[in-house]
């Protein structure tokens, strides 16, 4: 009898799932032509009582992420898995500020051959004013390496060189896009969107000078980004050119009008700086940095909805300097409203 029980009891502990490690994988926000796919990478550590802790990754590329810490739990019974994202991290933005917004994923493991997969759907909210900012769905896939680094809680001992952290970030919205919500942002990136990382560079050491000192730094080439498919479906109305002679530029935009529910995404060199943003009294902000190398910026409004009376209208206001320029705006399913900022320092 004792023998009988024990072997009743083996399949159970030995079915039981462990989730630490990295999963990698997207998650998908909107149908149709307001479809948008986003990288996604968990890094878990589970608990014996099944408890979740750890960290993900919403990004476009390494370069344009948001990172938040994460608590959850794991339900092996009916293989459920539910991972909440609690606080961002890091948000690194093409815009320089943007939203940033905390996903609640409901996913299920299963096994297929020798792959462990969760799937399942997400939420999210605005983590400054705790309004819904999407939900979608959610696939990942348990892996061996990161695009970013491991962090310490799955380390054994041995030395994190945080490959990833090389080139951290700063500039989408939304996140969001870190290029710009989800800096996004939070992954050319999202994701999940805050003002980006200072690059600081220290006084060098005269008397110890080496051979790095001696070489130029290259020049940085602004990357190519794909054209979203939205982009490419909707006609993009050029509204305005503006030449400005200082790198620093902000973009606000408010509801133009009455507030009538007004929601827009905006991309900023065909990355999402604002993803699904109402349109109302507060400005929503995005940060520009120009170079002489990245002159041409190029901002097109798409609209998500057409608010309760269409078309969707913004005011846009660009200042630059003691520059200021207002701009009157107007998107719906068919066309969206583009400006070109050219930088000419």
């Amino acid at each position: 009898m004792v023998l009988l029980l024990f072997v009743l009891a083996l399949p159970a502990f030995v079915t039981s799932q462990d989730l630490t490690g990295i999963w990698k994988g997207t998650f998908v926000e909107g149908i149709g032509a307001l479809k948008q796919q986003y990288k996604y990478e968990v890094q878990i550590k589970q608990q014996p009582n099944k408890a979740l802790s750890g960290v993900t990754y919403s990004y476009l590329n390494v370069v344009f992420y948001g990172k938040a810490s994460l608590q959850g739990i794991y339900m092996d019974k009916a293989h459920n898995v539910l991972i909440k994202e609690n606080k961002m991290l890091e948000v690194k933005s093409m815009g320089g500020m943007a939203t940033a917004c905390a996903m609640t994923c409901y996913l299920t493991w299963r096994k297929e051959g020798n792959e462990e997969i969760m799937e399942g759907t997400y939420t999210s909210e605005n983590v400054i004013d705790k309004k819904p900012c999407g939900a979608g769905k959610v696939y990942l896939k348990k892996v061996t390496e990161s695009d970013f680094y491991k962090e310490d809680f799955l380390l054994d001992g041995s030395k994190n060189k945080k490959p990833g952290m090389r080139i951290k970030p700063g500039a989408e919205a939304n996140l969001l896009p870190s290029d710009n919500a989800r800096t996004g942002k939070k992954p050319t990136t999202a994701p999940k969107i805050i003002r980006d990382s200072a690059h600081v560079i220290l006084p060098a050491d005269k008397d110890k000078l080496t051979l790095m000192d001696t070489v130029s730094a290259p020049v940085a080439v602004p990357e190519q980004v794909p054209v979203p498919s939205i982009l490419k479906e909707r006609e993009s109305k050029l509204e305005r050119t503006i030449k400005v002679n200082l790198p620093d530029i902000t973009v606000k935009l408010y509801d133009n009008g009455d507030i009538d529910n007004d929601t827009v995404t905006v991309y900023h060199n065909n990355r999402p700086v604002l993803f699904k943003r109402r349109l109302d009294k507060n400005a929503l902000e995005i940060n520009i940095h120009a170079t002489r190398q990245d002159k041409l910026h190029e901002l097109v409004m798409v609209a998500d909805n057409l608010g309760s009376v269409p078309p969707n209208t913004a005011l846009m206001v660009i200042t630059c300097g003691d520059k200021r320029y207002e701009l009157s705006l107007s998107s719906d399913f068919k066309k969206s409203a583009k400006i070109i900022i050219e930088y000419e320092p």
